[in-house]
């Protein structure tokens, strides 16, 4: 005697797995897992995806990867071209950067220069001088120059004047110059005036 081997379906309501007898097939029967009646016919292959979904996953994925990577090279692109900028900004800074002149010389109008002052003991200590030099930046004599300064206290304040006189100053030459510093509290002075009196 030939035995007959089973079939496997599935139920059209459920989707359960229903496995029946080869003879059967066609006809109705009760699904052992919903109890609802299903016709017992084999299962079908299991479905696969059709070439058409294949192919839109396929350009999906490839178009997500492009643009990833678009996306990652503008980025760098961008990063890269603030950091040229920002080069190109410091270069620029430093290009008009005012160059580091000595301070104008305020005298200059007048066709003079003053060094900067020292106040000085004299030899025997009691007295101090304001002790500087001015120049005669003219190609000509100078007749009656007087030096003006103010004398300052530790904190920058204005404590005093001094002055010098020299009658004769050639010209491009230099004088050394010393007032007598009167203020016992001065620390410091500065040239604020150089004239001919005539």
């Amino acid at each position: 005697m030939i035995k007959i081997k089973n079939l496997n379906g599935e139920c059209q309501q459920c989707g359960g797995a229903i496995e029946f007898r080869a003879e059967t097939t066609g006809m109705t029967a009760d699904c052992p897992h919903c109890g609802q009646p299903t016709e017992l016919r084999l299962a079908g292959p299991p479905e696969s995806a059709a070439p058409e979904q294949t192919k839109a996953i396929i350009y999906t994925m490839l178009a997500l990867a492009i643009l990833v990577g678009g996306l990652v090279v503008t980025l760098v692109v961008l990063k890269r071209a603030e950091r040229l900028s920002d080069r190109h900004r410091e270069a620029l800074a430093q290009t008009n950067a005012p160059a580091s002149f000595p301070p104008a010389n305020p005298f200059a109008p007048s066709g003079f220069r003053a060094s900067p002052v020292v106040l000085a003991n004299s030899e025997s200590g009691g007295v101090i001088y304001a002790v500087g030099k001015v120049y005669n930046l003219t190609s000509r004599q100078r007749f009656g120059v007087a030096v003006e300064l103010e004398l300052l206290d530790g904190h920058g304040d204005k404590v005093g004047d001094a002055k010098d006189y020299q009658a004769l100053l050639e010209p491009n030459a230099e004088w050394q110059f010393r007032a007598l510093v009167v203020a016992k509290n001065a620390v410091a002075a500065k040239v604020v005036a150089i004239r001919e009196v005539l």
